[in-house]
């Protein structure tokens, strides 16, 4: 089943459902937000001269549901957006991602469909088909079980992509429960399938998964934990087993959150992998940090730093946020970024602003 296929059958599982409720609520509801980026670059001195010093970008995001429905329901997520200045050059010189699809050239427009699913809620299973945002692991940014969704590094936001897939929710209790998931052969990516039980006890989130690669014929297994002592912890503990290479390879996560009076908010999670050389921006040892001052209801102060040891890979944000009206807040930035092997892909230093407006 190729792309588009996928989106079809999405679209049609969740109309028969949809018409079949009529009655409840029809219709759709429609929210996203205009978000207009520009920012300068800092490149190494030798190579300044051979690419724009500034970016841009102006995007639209639209996020598409039915109301909430007892049997039923369809969600879409879209991102369009205009890159220009050293992002056009990007878009130029490279190929598109999967996701991203050119669709014009000296300033190129992108598309970047999230999210695209149709949801039927029975009495014993939740059944969604189509594009959806999958989020397996515990942590934040470092979840070594989250193979069905990644996240954007270089994006402020840290974005999540969306992933082609089916999956069956099986509820064993109020807090308890078995999903089955599986992805669609679509190009030449990778996909899984899945199964995972989940449950809590004494206040802590558990859940174990085995997971599947099909091209790359790996065999994945996990447990994950969330829950809270003096501050939230979460783990992850990952073994790996590559059919075709006939070697183990191992990761684990661990992680802690705390907040001072909700004004100082911490978060720190380290990664371990043992095949770290194989991943373009982790190593063996990752850290991730983030700290967060909130100066009042309109305002906050945010520092994020992800590293990687032995390549030395790093990436250093700091932030300010300032909700100058009810929907529209703006982001001003600095950031550092140190990645081996991306060339001009990435500069070395940036500095700009965003400004989003909610609707």
């Amino acid at each position: 089943m190729n792309a588009a296929g996928c989106i079809a059958a999405a679209l049609a599982v969740a109309a028969v459902c949809a018409a079949g409720r009529a009655a409840e609520k029809p219709g759709l509801t429609v929210h996203g937000s205009l978000q207009f980026d520009v920012s300068g670059w800092y490149r190494d001195r030798e190579k300044s001269d051979s690419a724009e010093s500034f970016a841009g970008t102006n995007m639209l995001t639209l996020n598409v549901k039915t109301p909430l429905l007892k049997s039923a329901k369809v969600e879409g997520l879209l991102d369009i957006y205009q890159v220009y200045g050293a992002y056009a050059s990007l878009v130029r010189s490279t190929a598109p991602g999967q996701a991203l699809t050119a669709l014009s050239g000296s300033t190129p427009i992108l598309a970047d469909l999230r999210m695209l699913y149709g949801a039927l809620y029975l009495p014993w299973a939740d059944i969604t088909l189509g594009r959806q945002i999958v989020n397996y692991g515990k942590g934040m940014l470092l979840s070594p079980l989250d193979v069905f969704s990644t996240i954007d590094l270089f994006e402020l936001s840290f974005k999540r992509s969306g992933s082609d897939i089916v999956m069956a929710a099986f509820p064993l209790g109020e807090v308890s429960g078995i999903d089955a998931v599986t992805g669609f052969p679509i190009g030449n990516s990778d996909y899984a399938t899945s199964i995972r039980a989940f449950t809590t006890f004494s206040g802590w989130d558990l859940s174990a998964a085995g997971i599947y690669r099909h091209r790359s014929r790996e065999a994945i297994g996990g447990v994950a934990f969330k829950g809270d002592l003096v501050a939230g912890i979460t783990g992850e503990l990952v073994a790996h087993y590559g059919r075709d290479t006939r070697r183990w390879g191992f990761e684990a996560m661990a992680g802690a959150d705390y907040s001072i009076r909700n004004t100082w908010i911490f978060v720190v999670e380290y990664l371990y992998r043992e095949d770290g050389a194989t991943h373009p921006i982790y190593d063996w040892h990752n850290l991730f940090g983030s700290v967060q001052y909130v100066i009042n209801d309109l305002m906050t102060v945010s520092a994020v730093m992800l590293g990687s040891l032995p390549a030395e890979n790093a990436l250093a944000t700091l932030q300010y946020s300032w909700n100058i009206l009810q929907s529209v807040t703006t982001i001003f930035h600095l950031r550092y970024y140190h990645f081996e092997g991306f060339g001009l892909l990435i500069p070395r230093g940036e500095a700009g602003v965003r400004v989003v407006i909610q609707f």
